[in-house]
């Protein structure tokens, strides 16, 4: 439901350089044409509401983008652009089922626009007619294959619905377009856990937190990530903090950490170094091996103090253990034998 708020405050548009382009190009190729009059009165009305449309509604005047309209509409009742930026205000404006009348009519006077049929799709969305909602995006789908906004939002549908098997090819054709889709590639995930497609679901949760491991969702995505007993990411909780960041690394048989591990102890010295009247706790684990244990603490600790001069003082405490590290996760108790764990106590 946030992503379909997003969408309604109208942030997709086409202007600046892609629309003078887009435009322009459209004019060079069928210049010829422009011999029919109605022609060219059809297509100037349709830049010219494309502009003033898109104007109010990046610049979120939607009070004013209806009035506009509803003249526009008043003024050219079959220009299928005057009713599709009037009912996408109205739209806008909580008037839903208002805006049904106007959304119809532009598909039913220009049919080959996919954007008309995805906000019509969006109405049916806000007035609970999921099965139509359905049906618009993949009449939008059918008219551009492409259309991001669509396949997720048709992904959105189906997975509301509990439609899993049907909502992921949707969502992986929308990460195929923008592979960091965070909503896009968090649902995929959820959906193989669901399926109980394990390797699967694996490897969906890496790439969600690849590119989305902070706040409350690369949280529990690690979490989900944990249970399958896959340690490539954990939690961290600093404070009231909780800090994900991928595992730390190192070379096989040493202490020097990895360049992946060097950018996640890079997060944590920067969060715990902003944080007043703290002492960070470094804990290493190393299942029968203490020496190595303890060479790998002491070489975090060379490093943050050479990074963040605010941890020296005693902001930097050590322990080793020849153990393994038990977590919980949910209720559950996994074992990590080669860990680090960070936690924050007070001075």
């Amino acid at each position: 439901m946030a992503l379909r708020h997003y969408l309604l405050t109208g942030r997709i548009n086409y202007m600046g350089k892609n629309f003078c382009r887009k435009y322009l190009s459209v004019i060079i190729v069928l210049f010829p044409l422009f011999i029919s009059g109605c022609f060219v009165k059809d297509f100037g009305n349709t830049l010219t509401h494309s502009v003033k449309g898109d104007y109010y509604l990046s610049s979120k005047k939607y009070r004013a983008g209806q009035e506009s309209f509803r003249e526009e509409v008043r003024e050219n009742p079959q220009s299928a652009s005057a009713n599709y930026y009037y009912g996408r205000f109205l739209l806008q404006n909580g008037k839903a089922k208002n805006s049904l009348k106007y959304f119809n009519k532009s598909c039913l006077i220009n049919e080959n626009k996919a954007e008309y049929y995805f906000w019509r799709a969006m109405a049916f969305a806000d007035l609970g007619q999921n099965k139509n909602e359905a049906a618009d995006y993949r009449r939008a789908l059918k008219r551009d294959p492409r259309y991001l906004q669509a396949l997720t939002y048709l992904g959105h549908n189906l997975f509301e619905r509990k439609k899993y098997s049907e909502a992921l090819p949707f969502y992986s054709r929308a990460i195929a377009i923008w592979p960091k889709s965070p909503v896009a590639l968090y649902n995929r995930a959820f959906i193989l856990k669901k399926l109980h497609r394990i390797p699967e679901e694996e490897l969906a949760w890496q790439e969600y937190l690849r590119f989305h491991a902070n706040g409350d969702l690369g949280k529990e995505a690690t979490d989900n990530l944990n249970l399958l007993r896959n340690y490539s990411f954990r939690n961290y909780y600093l404070g009231a903090r909780t800090v994900t960041v991928a595992r730390i690394r190192w070379q096989p048989f040493s202490a020097v950490l990895t360049a992946e591990g060097l950018q996640s102890l890079q997060s944590i010295g920067e969060i715990s170094s902003r944080m007043d009247g703290a002492v960070l706790q470094v804990v290493t684990y190393q299942k029968n091996n203490l020496s190595l244990a303890k060479q790998r603490a002491l070489s975090i600790k060379r490093y943050l103090l050479k990074k963040f001069p605010a941890l020296s003082r005693g902001k930097v405490k050590l322990s080793w253990f020849a153990t393994p590290q038990y977590i919980k996760v949910r209720g559950r108790r996994l074992r990590i034998d080669e860990s680090v764990n960070f936690f924050t106590t007070r001075d």
